[in-house]
């Protein structure tokens, strides 16, 4: 990155010389060159697939403090696979699958033995039974590309609410995270309800120590 900075040449060489004038001038500057690293990139051409940049979305700090990454095709938002190991991030939901209330869906990445650990749990169109089809219950730009699981497939058998009526035994969800490039490259968390469905209004399935490594 260049700067073409204002130089300020001291008395006597230069006697008109107005510190205040030639500081702020390079500030601005620094601030314009700085600019396109603290917004959605806009300007890079085709960069290296992975290539991160902040990218500010909503009005909360911490949406703000979020990363995009490039896919290949489009700048997307998902968990930071940098740090050491991150906070908790929220999981973004495909309708009509959503968020379990006081159970949030988040999941955190350790770079250290790269690793995705999920917990939190889902609902299926907040009062509907869970169907027993496969979904995709997260969006595109949940989990970005680069925490793509090793040999890009990992299964979990996971909880989920209990069963009611007579001969009910048994009811769990399995899980798995599998890459895919369709319709953008990104890791899709999948679901499969098992056993005799819950009744309306009690129908969650549970992410609590989903993992993978990438």
């Amino acid at each position: 990155m260049y700067f073409n900075l204002n130089k300020i040449t001291n008395p006597p060489d230069d006697e008109t010389v107005d510190p205040v004038v030639q500081l702020n001038s390079n500030w601005q500057q620094i601030n314009d060159k700085l600019a396109p690293f603290s917004e959605q990139p806009t300007t890079l051409i085709n960069p290296p697939v992975g290539t991160e940049a902040f990218y500010p979305v909503g009005s909360s700090s911490v949406e703000n403090s979020r990363i995009a990454v490039w896919s290949g095709t489009s700048w997307v938002r998902n968990l930071n696979p940098t740090a050491g190991i991150s906070v908790w991030q929220p999981i973004d939901a495909r309708p009509p699958v959503f968020p379990r209330a006081n159970h949030l869906p988040v999941a955190q990445v350790d770079a250290f033995s790269r690793r995705v650990i999920c917990s939190g749990g889902f609902v299926y169109n907040f009062n509907d039974v869970w169907p027993n089809s496969t979904i995709e219950i997260t969006t595109d730009d949940a989990v970005g590309p680069e925490l793509r699981p090793v040999n890009d497939f990992s299964y979990y058998q996971s909880s989920a609410s209990p069963v009611t009526g007579s001969g009910s035994i048994f009811a769990g969800c399995l899980l798995w995270a599998a890459y895919t490039d369709l319709p953008t490259p990104h890791v899709a968390i999948k679901a499969k309800y098992q056993g005799t469905s819950a009744l309306p209004g009690n129908n969650y399935i549970n992410i609590d120590g989903f993992s993978w490594w990438y």
